[in-house]
Order: structure tokens, then C-alpha cells, then sequence
């Protein structure tokens, strides 16, 4: 979630902090609003003008912005125009799931620097995938030059509280992610790198840019080859103790979890141990009205319905393969009914859709990069 820029201020009982809230005030106006004269900025920012010049001189100084131009000004004079060092560094996103790696590379304003992204379509080894992201990771750093500030991972299994070591639960459906890429390839990241669920990361996404703006307390659930969940609480992601929470397809009833009843209907990839969204898709698309797509809404919206009665949520957003099939959205809205205690509980669809868990961890690695860049700042 990103958070006003003041509020993360120091607290100026000193010259040094004082000077450090002006000099973010002035950075921020241009990660939020682009290249600026002193001028512009400090009459934006309520700065007088020999206080944005200091901050500018100092910036500078600390590399962190550059003069990029002139622009014209009243009778004849020319102003300064200063933007944030493309030399300074970048930020990373990386999100793994079935059959598909994603790398993003965007600067501090959030600008793409570095677009890359393998699809195989279908589940792959640990090797397959470590060689995919091998192949990814070498265009990157053939393009991007800049040191890595920050990054976030994404991935679709269970990650501990911490935001480091992947978890291994039993019959998890991305088997092949059950090891450490941030070791394998982010050691030379100059700054924090956070792993997380890739639910997780699209929720934190959903409520920064998509249908749940402003909304504190939902549930994300995703429909895919596994299926997952996120828990938005007071306006954050809730991982619980041990980075478990939101684990609805261990829902047990009578003795079996939600993802065991799911595969015995029979709708699953070679092997039996994820779920085929091509048929699925296929399914609620020809027979929305088959025993067969019966089965798996009934199963799925009981389940579903027993986390919100616990958590209680503003709404409940669905995202992955199938919510683009419109007879599966409308027909798990209607088995929800009469799963939720409370009738204005909004059903609604994810508005960014397979983007979301890259963007997620993109935002969080901005931000935690310009969390870095004040933690250090003039020491």
C-alpha cells in the first residue's frame, strides 16, 4: 500500500531532519509528477524558493536527481529543470506461476524499463523453470544497467510471515516454485527483496489501482490450476503467523480439503494434481448448466462463504482464468448467496486480471526502495 510521503517523514527536531523532509518533499513532487523547475516544485510543495534550492543542491549532490534542461521563463530568464537520475537505479518485479515467468523492471516514478516474460502454457520441472528464468534474467541484465534497488517475487505457493522461504504444503499446485530465487538470482540486489503469494501481491495491487480502491477489508480469491486467497484487514494484507492465512483450499470438510474434493470430480492436468482451466473454461462456456460445473460452484462457493462469514469482508473479488468466462462468474454470484451472512456483500471481478501479483510486487519494491534511499540518505 503506498503511503503519503510526509507521513514517512523523520521527525525534524534537527537541521539535518528538517532538511531531510524538505529534500524528500522536493523528490517526491518529482517521482509523482515528472522533470520540474525549483520554482514549480516549491511553490507545489509550499517550499519557498531559497528552500528548494538547497534541497535541489543537496539532492544532486547525493545523486539522486539531475538538471536535464532549460525552459524558458518570464522576460527572457531560463529555469532549471530537474528529474530523478536515470542513473540511480531501478526496481524489479518478478512473478512465477504454472507455465509462466515475468520480470519488470521500472524506475522510481514506475516507468517500464524492462519488460520480459516466458509462457510454456503448461507445468514444468524445477529445472525447465530455473532455465527459464536463467534465460530471462540474462535479457535483463543485457538491457537494464542501473543497480537493482528493491524487488518483490511472486510466487504461487504459500510464503513465510517473513517474506523469504517458500512453504511446502502437501499437494501444492506449483510444485516446481518450491525453492529460493531471490539466492539463485537477486544476490547482487542492493536493497530488501520480498517474496510473497502471489494472491497476496495481486490484493495489495486490487486495492492500489484496481476494483477495491479505497475498500479496507475484502477477500481475493483465485480460481486456477490451485486454488487461493488473500485476506485484506484494516487496509493490509493479513499473512497470519506463519504466511498461511488464506489458504482456502485446505478448507477441510469431512476430513478432505477443498483442492482433494476439487480433483475427485476429475477435471485436472496429467497426474491429477492441478486443476485444467482450459476444460473448466470450456465447461462453463458450452454446459454452464452441467452436473459436472454444478459440482465445482457448489464446492467452491461453500468454501468461499465459510471465509467471509469468518473474516466479514466489504466485498469478495474473484480473479484467475475462469472470471473471463461470464456463466461461471454469474453463476458462482448466485451459489454465494446463501453462503454469505450478510446480503450487501459485494461479488466482483479483479479489474488486473494475470497483472496483478506482477504489479503488486512492483509497487512494493518502489516503495521499499524509496523507503531505502531515506533510510540511508546524507549518513
Amino acid at each position: 500500500m503506498t503511503r503519503s510521503p510526509h507521513s514517512l517523514a523523520p521527525a525534524a527536531s534537527t537541521p539535518q531532519a528538517l532538511a531531510t523532509v524538505t529534500d524528500r518533499r522536493f523528490f517526491e513532487h518529482l517521482r509523482r509528477n515528472g522533470p520540474s523547475s525549483r520554482a514549480a516544485i516549491a511553490a507545489a510543495a509550499g517550499l519557498s524558493k531559497p528552500t528548494a534550492s538547497e534541497a535541489a543542491t543537496r539532492l544532486t549532490e547525493a545523486g539522486l536527481i539531475s538538471e536535464t534542461g532549460q525552459s524558458a521563463g518570464p522576460r527572457g530568464r531560463t529555469a532549471a529543470i530537474y528529474d530523478i537520475a536515470p542513473g540511480y537505479g531501478h526496481t524489479l518485479a518478478v512473478a512465477v506461476t504454472t507455465g509462466r515467468a515475468q520480470l519488470r523492471a521500472t524506475d522510481l516514478r514506475g516507468s517500464v524499463v524492462g519488460d520480459y516474460q516466458v509462457s510454456s502454457g503448461t507445468p514444468q520441472t524445477r529445472d525447465q523453470l530455473e532455465s527459464a528464468l536463467a534465460g530471462l534474467f540474462a535479457e535483463y541484465r543485457r538491457d537494464v544497467s542501473t543497480p537493482c534497488l528493491a524487488a518483490g517475487i511472486s510466487q504461487a505457493n504459500p510464503v513465510e510471515a517473513g517474506g523469504q522461504a517458500v512453504l511446502s504444503l502437501p499437494n501444492a499446485p506449483f510444485p516446481e516454485g518450491q525453492w529460493n530465487l531471490s539466492e539463485r538470482f537477486l544476490g547482487d540486489c542492493r536493497g530488501p527483496v520480498r517474496v510473497d503469494n502471489d494472491v497476496n501481491w495481486a490484493a495489495l495491487a486490487e486495492r492500489e489501482s484496481g476494483a477495491m480502491r479505497g475498500v479496507d477489508d475484502f477477500l481475493m480469491v483465485y480460481v486456477g490450476a490451485g486454488i487461493g486467497a488473500s485476506l485484506v484487514m484494516g487496509g493490509e494484507v493479513r499473512r497470519g503467523s506463519h504466511g498461511i492465512a488464506g489458504e482456502i483450499a485446505y478448507l477441510r470438510h469431512n476430513g478432505r480439503t477443498l483442492m482433494e474434493r476439487l480433483l475427485e470430480l476429475g477435471i485436472t492436468t496429467a497426474g491429477g494434481h492441478s486443476l485444467d482451466m482450459d476444460r473448466y473454461h470450456g465447461l462453463f462456456t458450452e454446459q454452464p448448466d452441467s452436473p459436472a460445473a454444478d459440482d465445482f460452484i457448489e464446492l467452491l462457493g461453500e468454501a468461499i462463504g465459510n471465509m467471509a462469514t469468518l473474516s466479514d469482508p466489504a466485498a469478495v473479488v474473484l480473479s484467475g482464468p475462469l472470471v473471463d468466462c461470464p456463466a461461471f462468474v454469474v453463476r458462482l454470484r448466485v451459489i454465494l448467496v446463501p453462503h454469505l451472512l450478510e446480503p450487501s456483500t459485494l461479488v466482483t471481478v479483479s479489474d488486473l486480471g494475470t497483472e496483478g501479483p506482477l504489479a503488486g510486487a512492483s509497487l512494493h519494491a518502489r516503495d521499499a526502495a524509496v523507503e531505502g534511499i531515506w533510510a540511508e540518505y546524507r549518513r
